[in-house]
């Protein structure tokens, strides 16, 4: 061995392309070596016959390429519902592992992920939140950690991401709850393409550098404008033990894409993202007049690809591990049972426009209006009035006030308050 971290990587089309892509563009670096990869059909991808130039090993799936040989680290870009089972299986051969977001598709799959981890001392399993191994989000958590800002009171997020019908036919499990054999999906912008901006504000209030904070309760209302199975809007709205109120807008049956973007009240800061110039930046104000200017959490996209390539082979920690993704797949079970089966938009509601080179979408007249008023007060649709459509979710509790309340004081005794 050339003491080299070798890697692996899981799916090589679609989203693979985004680990594959610097994988093979970093080939110069000293400290790895990209040995296999795996994928059901290679033919998909670019890259394949510069894998194969290369000589690096083209494998069908995990267990044919674990079979001979496992690498330091295995980088996964698969469906949602084989997260937990691969992880697991490249764990017990001896790997860890960098899965793609979200962790799984049930709360529960992620803590049989959680007990791998805890089963393979020495090896890891990070989730490719990549905010979390940004510098600006690193940063902007020690300052909250610190106390610099106060008390958190309210967080808020929007992410208004409009998606064609070539989104959802773009594969076998897109806006499924389950695929056809019955393994859950649980796919939805929650889940999905938003839940970087869910984890984030739970992730940024987590007690430590590397873990994030479990919501008390939580209340969700979940629609839907197109012909899938889950949803592709929601407003989620929780309390968490350190009082302060966390919520999510978000839908993909908008007219414009907006955001992401947040607004964060201390009780001596508000902490935005995409509100101000340069609108990609973090950038906090607090109340004695100083701007901090942490930058961009997206210009270290790749960040969690190198940080667990060097983990790997340092035997070193990772910013955010399974254990840290676990509250945000609590929050997505909760949801659904906050609002157990999502509401169909009436028809009469819906425009169907074209997308440049994406076919058509459905987007819902005076949604998008709606989404930022919800972002903009900490409300929900049901709460405007505006849909007749709309309808409240149950309250859901996540953690036990109880248990929290010894690991975080009077906090919860504010949350208790709040709740009643």
């Amino acid at each position: 061995m050339d003491g080299r971290t070798t890697v692996a990587l899981i799916g090589i089309a679609g989203y693979g392309d985004t680990y594959l892509a610097p994988l093979l563009a970093g080939s110069a670096r000293r400290d790895y070596r990209l040995v296999a990869v795996a994928d059901p059909a290679p033919e998909r991808s670019r890259s394949l016959p510069d894998l194969r130039e290369r000589g690096i090993r083209v494998y069908e799936n995990l267990d044919d390429l674990l079979a001979g040989y496992a690498p330091d680290l295995v980088v996964m870009a698969s469906p949602i519902y084989v997260h937990a089972r691969d992880t697991i299986r490249a764990l017990a051969a001896g790997s860890s592992v960098l899965c793609e977001k979200p962790a799984a598709a049930t709360a529960a799959d992620v803590r049989r992920m959680c007990d791998a981890q805890q089963r393979a001392p020495g090896r890891f399993v990070a989730i490719g939140f990549q905010w979390s191994f940004s510098r600006a989000i690193q940063r902007l958590k020690a300052d909250i950690l610190a106390g610099t800002f106060g008390r958190p009171l309210t967080m808020r997020s929007l992410v208004l991401f409009p998606r064609g019908d070539a989104y959802y036919a773009r594969n076998r499990w897109a806006g499924r709850l389950a695929t056809n054999d019955g393994q859950p999906v649980f796919d939805s912008p929650v889940n999905n393409a938003a839940a970087h901006y869910l984890h984030n504000m739970l992730y940024l209030l987590g007690h430590d550098r590397r873990s994030s904070e479990t919501p008390v309760h939580l209340q969700a209302e979940l629609y839907r404008a197109n012909r899938i199975e889950s949803y592709d809007t929601a407003v989620l709205r929780t309390m968490t033990p350190c009082g302060a109120e966390v919520s999510l807008a978000t839908s993909h049956a908008t007219g414009r894409r907006i955001g992401p973007q947040f607004r964060f009240k201390f009780e001596r800061a508000t902490v935005t993202y995409g509100e101000e110039a340069p609108h990609d930046h973090v950038i906090a104000r607090l109340e004695d007049g100083r701007v901090v200017d942490y930058g961009a959490p997206e210009a270290d996209r790749d960040e969690k690809l190198w940080q667990c390539i060097a983990a790997a082979r340092e035997g070193a920690a990772v910013d955010c591990d399974v254990a840290a993704a676990l509250p945000h797949a609590l929050c997505v079970d909760a949801a659904r049972r906050s609002f157990e089966a999502p509401v169909t938009i009436p028809a009469e509601q819906i425009l169907r426009r074209a997308v440049n080179g994406d076919g058509q979408m459905s987007v819902v007249a005076g949604l998008e209006e709606a989404m930022l008023k919800c972002h903009r007060l900490g409300a929900t649709p049901f709460e405007l009035g505006i849909f007749k459509w709309a309808r409240a979710g149950k309250l859901v509790q996540l953690c036990d006030f109880t248990a929290a309340a010894k690991s975080r004081g009077t906090d919860v005794e504010r949350a208790m308050i709040a709740a009643t």
